[in-house]
């Protein structure tokens, strides 16, 4: 029977659970599996910034998992990371580690929304246009859409409307 480390080192399958095939968990995935999510708010990305996170990721390896859903086919949607993903592959890394979950469309749009607006350097017109689409997908309010993502509804109708303007 394996030994039961105990104490530091033991690395973040210490505090989540290994993944059988199918199952929700931590466990490592082919990088060429993983889909982009459609829904991802973020449009842009700063090139120079990836090159830079490539380069960490070459030193110290991928220190915090992607969130991903598994699809039909063994592959998998990106529910967060994106960037983290991009500089794996620009990194050239085969796999990455990433939790495995289940989630519905709210939590999709969720989890990318609450990643990237936690983020400096999102756009207002990239806040906007998720924010409109969890609204008007999902039916959400303004007011429990900025709950959730922790701004006032004011706030999220005045991001909203920015996409009214010329």
């Amino acid at each position: 029977m394996a030994e039961d480390r105990r104490g530091m080192g033991r690395g973040l399958a210490a505090i989540l659970p290994r993944a059988e095939r199918g199952q929700d968990g931590l466990r490592e995935v082919a990088v060429e599996l993983v889909r982009p999510n459609p829904r991802q708010p973020r449009r842009s990305f700063d090139e120079a910034a990836l090159e830079e996170l490539a380069d960490s990721i070459r030193v110290r390896g991928v220190l915090q998992p992607i969130v991903v859903r598994s699809l039909a086919g063994g592959h998998f949607e990106l529910l967060a990371g994106e960037r983290r993903l991009r500089a794996a592959r620009i990194a050239g890394l085969d796999s990455i580690p990433a939790v495995v979950r289940e989630a519905d469309d709210w939590e999709r749009l969720d989890l990318a929304l609450a990643e990237n607006m936690a983020r400096v350097d999102l756009n207002a017109v990239e806040e906007a246009r998720a924010c409109a689409m969890l609204v008007d997908d999902l039916g959400l309010t303004k007011e429990e859409l900025g709950r959730r993502v922790g701004r006032s509804r004011v706030a999220i109708s005045n991001l909203i409307r920015l996409l009214d303007l010329p």
